[in-house]
């Protein structure tokens, strides 16, 4: 079976709604549309409408038409979560005949001369972060199209461990045999201003569908 959830929950929804952009329209003082904008551009709409102008509530008519815009959404992350789990069960129960980088039962991987993808997905095209993850575990540079700065991307830096760089504090000293430092695995950014920082996602990353190769 797949470690994926096996339901919709209102939280997920209600976290969804507050990371999107939901705006209102009125039309005729009857019926008010609301349009819920996701983190990944794609848009749900919702309907509230009264009989009589005379009855218009413009708090109730937000609210209604909110709601159904929020069932709309619940029957379409339906649909996600249990294509996700078929597509996961099928991917668990193909043999995996390539040279994959990530487990075999995923069959993420697939690299070929200078051609590379990921789930069948082309590399060469824009992935969401998800595959920009698996694209920096297999040693590639990644980088978002949305990114202003010039010659900005990440990589994957491995576990290993440095020397210890003596100076009036050695604050890391005499801790360690050798004095070589440890350190976990992370991702590296090489910045605009030709320096590396250690680098950390942030919503607006982790949600963005503009990653590329660097």
């Amino acid at each position: 079976m797949t470690d994926l959830r096996n339901k919709v929950t209102k939280e997920q929804l209600d976290e969804l709604v507050a990371q999107s952009k939901v705006e209102y329209a009125v039309f005729g003082k009857k019926l008010t549309v609301a349009v819920i904008t996701l983190p990944t551009n794609f848009k749900v709409t919702g309907e509230a409408s009264c009989v009589d102008a005379s009855n218009f509530n413009k708090e109730l008519g937000e609210t209604y038409a909110l709601e159904n815009a929020v069932k709309k959404l619940w029957e379409l992350e339906g649909y996600l979560l249990a294509n996700d789990r078929y597509r996961a069960k099928q991917k668990k129960s193909e043999p995996c005949t390539n040279n994959c980088v990530a487990p075999c039962e995923y069959n993420y991987f697939v690299v070929g001369g200078s051609a590379t993808q990921v789930g069948g997905i082309n590399l060469a095209d824009k992935f969401d972060f998800g595959l920009a993850i698996h694209a920096l575990k297999s040693g590639k540079k990644v980088m978002r199209a949305g990114w202003n700065g010039k010659g900005m991307f990440l990589y994957y830096v491995p576990a290993a461990s440095y020397p210890m760089q003596r100076n009036s504090l050695e604050t890391m000293g005499g801790i360690f045999p050798d004095d070589m430092v440890p350190y976990g695995a992370y991702i590296a950014m090489k910045t605009a201003q030709d320096n590396v920082v250690p680098w950390l996602a942030s919503q607006t990353d982790v949600l963005a569908e503009d990653w590329q190769l660097a």
